[in-house]
């Protein structure tokens, strides 16, 4: 059962971060193409997309993930199968 709690957990937050990156990578695409937010009338809000800020994000998201899967699923116990 603890396995179990760990796969899910990890996977939960795997295919969270995936899905989150994609969504960020379309937005700061989107922001770079059509300059969808502004600072000022005549200054876009700057943002950069570089292959090193999804790799870091990707890897705390794994790491995190897994630490707190590991939290849940040590507190399972004997008496809360039963």
């Amino acid at each position: 059962l603890r396995n179990i709690f760990l796969l899910q957990g990890t996977l939960l937050s795997v295919f969270g971060g995936i899905i989150g990156l994609l969504l960020g990578v379309v937005f700061v695409v989107l922001q770079q193409q059509y300059e969808l937010i502004m600072i000022t009338p005549t200054l876009a809000y700057p943002v950069v997309f570089t292959i090193e800020n999804i790799l870091i994000v990707m890897a705390t998201i794994i790491t995190l993930g897994f630490i707190a899967s590991l939290i849940a699923s040590s507190r399972v116990s004997k008496k809360l199968l039963d």
